[in-house]
Order: structure tokens, then sequence, then C-alpha cells
């Protein structure tokens, strides 16, 4: 039972990192090509502010935000460089596990 709930939270949390990136892309690429922003959805309006919070897009009229390339690659560093720290702590974790035989059977 604990495993199966294990393997259905790794899921929800692989499908909501999925839908936030797809969001990302779609929202840069509307950033890219200068249209409006009148209709977007929740999670594409989360997204928007997030990009202009760290300096990716920033607001130049009445509903209309430009793009920083700059920034946005900025953004993308750090955001590999926090993957890369977490992936390695987490590996560190699992290897401490299993050599204390918590993985044993």
């Amino acid at each position: 039972m604990r495993a199966d709930a294990v393997r259905v939270a790794a899921a929800g949390l692989f499908l909501v990192g999925f839908a936030f990136r797809r969001s990302e892309v779609h929202v840069v690429r509307l950033l890219r090509d200068k249209v409006s922003f009148e209709r977007l959805n929740v999670l594409d309006r989360l997204t928007l502010r997030r990009l202009v919070r760290v300096g990716a897009a920033t607001l130049v009229g009445e509903g209309r935000f430009a793009f920083i390339p700059d920034g946005y690659a900025s953004f993308r560093r750090r955001r590999r460089v926090r993957a890369i720290v977490i992936l390695s702590l987490l590996a560190v974790t699992l290897v401490v596990l299993w050599q204390r035989g918590v993985f044993g059977s």
C-alpha cells in the first residue's frame, strides 16, 4: 500500500511539473511573438507573474509585456543549478539509505 502511494505521488508530481513547464514554454512563445495577454488560463497567468518577478519579462503597457532574453537565460541557469543540487542530495540520501539496509529484502 505504501509503495503504491509513493508511485501515485511521484506520478502526480511529474504531471504538475510537466504542466508548469508546458505553461512556461507557451508564455515565453507569446512573449516572443508580442501577443496580447488578455485570455490566459490560471496557470499561464501564474507563469507570467513568475517570469516578471525573476526579470525575464516586464510590463510595457496595459496588458502588454516585453520579453527579456538575458533575464530568462539567467532564470533558466539558476533553475538548472537548483535542480542539480536537489538531485545530488536525493542521490546521496538514497545511497545512505541503501547502505543502511533500508531497501533490503
